[in-house]
């Protein structure tokens, strides 16, 4: 989810192109993974979307995802919470790796 908000921070996108981007970032998600995930999303607010017309394929119409601000301050949660998280697990870890020194 992350993943998908932060792209859709740079650059509103459509769901076959957020999975060819997650795919060239070796994050292989099926289809039947990321709309799901998509329809979640756009239902809890984290994004809108509207049907649009594709202009590198006319006639083909998609649907064009779009974060929201409650998306934006998804993002800076799940960010804050990762570094918070980050630190505790390298305090952690530096105190283990100390003692068996000893």
């Amino acid at each position: 989810m992350i993943l998908l908000l932060i792209r859709l921070r740079t650059q509103d996108a459509h769901g076959y192109g957020l999975i060819k981007l997650l795919r060239e970032t070796d994050i292989p998600l099926k289809a039947g993974t990321v709309y799901p995930l998509l329809n979640r999303m756009e239902e809890h607010g984290l994004i809108t979307s509207v049907i649009a017309e594709d202009l590198k394929s006319p006639g083909m119409p998609r649907r064009i995802y779009t974060i929201t601000n409650a998306g934006e301050s998804m993002i800076e949660s799940m960010i804050q919470t990762y570094f918070t998280y980050h630190k505790s697990i390298q305090s952690w870890y530096n105190e283990i790796h100390s003692s068996k020194r000893n």
